[in-house]
């Protein structure tokens, strides 16, 4: 017995002693890996890509991305410069609790730059203006709070996921898409040709906490390498689906495709998962008893005339149908009304509207604080018309 338990000793401090070296020669080898990339980097053999190290966003196999949670910073689109705080979430917006309060109505804003508020102050965007006015108007003993879901560069895909994974553990009365005409039923396309390289990139993320690799990202060069040299490669995977539907013709895109051929695959495919995306959105909220309703947001070019011939002078083969006849509209009203969507389409309130260029910020198609409050306005009038929301003005 003692022979045999003098051995298992032996076997476990010889298994003891292996563990040790081996962790020692990994901390070894990568103190050495370290200092080969800082050395590499001062001589610039390696230029080192800084915007890893700024990049705050959290790689999502579903989303996309998200921001990181309880962030902040400062934002400049051309002139304009605004403030980003994020909550707790990932979104631009306050702190809610998945719990509902007590007479509290909820209203949830899905969408891209446009929702987030891009080129304004987050209390500017128009979800947060229309919670201020459901709260100012109301004669019912309720309070309403509008949740700012939307995020950059998102399209239907992400508004349905984003959805399902945390938009309805808020147990909103309403949704409310923003669909913008630029580019939407594009983003649809996109994410669905690139779900592998959308899977890829999430990895690191998955794998290493996001707290981890800031941590890394700020006293280590090796893992900015190491990422520089996997974001590369991931690239190499993913596909452009501008140059796809356009036959490689990239200055005839997203704004333009008007003049896309209609019995075009690519884009024949992108209406079609824009469409699937928004129906089963739709779906899964009533099940729920949550009403949906979609918002056409429009482009710069179908609100102002002769916009669309500032892109002709940039080179782009467009012409006057971007504002007298846009394709994207029309194939949107076409599904609303073929899936029984609330839809509301923008473009003539909008055109109705005095200085129109005042609806815009400066030399962007992103909305001004004034075309946020009215578009806002029309959300409301929207809701309370097709009784979306429990509401009665005071």
């Amino acid at each position: 017995m003692r022979v045999k338990s003098e051995k298992k000793s032996a076997k476990v401090k010889s298994i003891h002693l292996k563990l040790t070296v081996l962790f020692f020669g990994v901390i070894t080898g990568l103190f050495l890996a370290e200092m080969s990339v800082r050395l590499l980097s001062e001589r610039k053999i390696i230029i080192l890509d800084d915007s890893i190290q700024a990049d705050t966003r959290i790689f999502s196999a579903t989303r996309n991305y998200t921001h990181k949670p309880f962030s902040s910073r400062v934002n400049q689109l051309g002139e304009t410069r605004t403030s980003w705080f994020i909550n707790g979430l990932g979104f631009r917006d306050g702190e809610y609790s998945p719990k509902k309060p007590k007479n509290t109505q909820r209203v949830l804003a899905l969408g891209d730059s446009l929702t987030f508020g891009l080129g304004v102050e987050g209390s500017e965007s128009f979800p947060k203006i229309l919670e201020e006015e459901l709260n100012r108007n109301s004669g019912l003993d309720k309070f309403y709070e509008v949740l700012n879901m939307g995020i950059l560069g998102y399209g239907p895909i992400e508004y349905l996921n984003t959805y399902l994974e945390i938009g309805r553990t808020f147990k909103p009365d309403v949704v409310v898409v923003g669909f913008f005409l630029g580019n939407d039923s594009l983003d649809s396309l996109w994410f669905d040709i690139n779900r592998k390289a959308i899977f890829l990139k999430a990895l690191p993320d998955r794998i290493v906490s996001f707290s981890i690799s800031e941590f890394l990202k700020t006293h280590s060069l090796l893992w900015i390498f190491l990422l520089q040299r996997y974001y590369g490669w991931v690239e190499t995977q993913s596909v452009d689906n501008i140059k796809l539907v356009f036959q490689n013709d990239v200055k005839g895109h997203m704004l333009y495709d008007v003049q896309i051929d209609p019995s075009n695959k690519y884009m024949q495919r992108s209406w079609t998962l824009t469409e699937q995306a928004l129906n089963k959105l739709a779906y899964t909220a009533s099940k729920s008893r949550t009403n949906t309703m979609v918002l056409l947001l429009p482009t710069k070019e179908q609100i102002i005339p002769g916009e669309w011939e500032k892109a002709k002078r940039g080179g782009h083969i467009v012409d006057e149908r971007l504002y007298s006849d846009s394709a994207p509209r029309k194939i949107m009203m076409q599904l609303c009304q073929k899936n029984n969507w609330n839809c509301l389409d923008l473009q003539d309130q909008l055109r109705n509207q005095s200085d129109l260029e005042s609806l815009f910020v400066k030399d962007d198609f992103h909305f001004s604080k004034r075309g946020n409050e009215v578009i806002s306005n029309l959300i409301f009038d929207y809701l309370l018309k097709n009784n979306l929301i429990e509401y009665q003005k005071r």
